[in-house]
């Protein structure tokens, strides 16, 4: 594994390839599995990358930004995008008590937030799935 300064020095090249974006169940599973894989560790921080990163997208488009908490660097490199034209979502994973103030922070700043720091805060999400068909 590299060390956290030769990380640093060439970020781009730890980044795993793009996996273009498609529709449908199996396409869904790909990028599931390649979240699955991520491990914590000290990298590149999230606000030093976000904004090239996100160089070669369309205007318009939505990105998922999942990080551990939403502090106030993370909220300003969001709202970065949100004046760069881009639709940001923050999903947050730590449990938090005061995560009301991170989401009026993200509303003042253009940007939606939740927080999923346990599996049944995702079932206001969840969809009935019948034999096959998304209702």
């Amino acid at each position: 594994r590299p060390s956290h300064s030769v990380i640093q020095a060439e970020p781009a090249a730890f980044i795993p390839p793009a996996i273009p974006p498609r529709n449908g169940r199996a396409h869904l599973i790909k990028i599931l599995e390649r979240l699955a894989r991520i491990e914590a560790e000290e990298t590149v921080p999230f606000t030093q990358w976000a904004a090239t990163a996100c160089l070669h997208l369309n205007w318009g488009v939505t990105i998922l930004a999942i990080t551990a908490n939403g502090n106030e660097a993370v909220c300003q490199r969001l709202h970065g995008l949100v004046r760069a034209g881009f639709n940001p979502i923050l999903l947050t994973m730590e449990p938090d008590n005061n995560f009301g103030l991170v989401r009026e922070r993200a509303r003042r700043l253009g940007f939606a937030a939740y927080n999923v720091a346990q599996p049944k805060d995702l079932d206001h999400w969840r969809r009935p799935y019948r034999a096959g068909v998304m209702t």
